[in-house]
């Protein structure tokens, strides 16, 4: 997902432009689902700026606080400290799609 979240910023479009939402979910369920889209759309947002906010936090020397190559480890690998992994998962099944396959 934050590969995907990435492009969105690089190229300005909506993640599910991105990845091409409508595209997978004609192939998968047979029809389009803008709501669908649209929550694929923010639940990419709300993680990318999850993992931005855990990259801006510093100590008190100004070091940073999260490395992301640890806050994008799936939870079983790392300790329990920060759970990103849960809004990842709550927000990654829209519209009866589960769309994260991957990312």
């Amino acid at each position: 997902m934050w590969r995907i979240w990435t492009l969105t910023q690089a190229t300005n479009k909506p993640a599910s432009e991105v990845v091409k939402v409508q595209d997978f979910l004609i192939e998968t369920i047979g029809r389009e689902d803008r709501y669908a889209e649209l929550c694929f759309d923010e639940a990419v947002y709300l993680f990318g700026k999850i993992v931005e906010g855990k990259l801006a936090e510093t100590d008190k020397k100004g070091r940073a606080k999260h490395k992301l190559a640890d806050l994008l480890r799936d939870e079983d690998d790392k300790p329990k400290r920060f759970n990103l992994g849960m809004a990842a998962i709550a927000l990654s099944r829209v519209g009866g799609v589960d769309v994260s396959r991957g990312d």
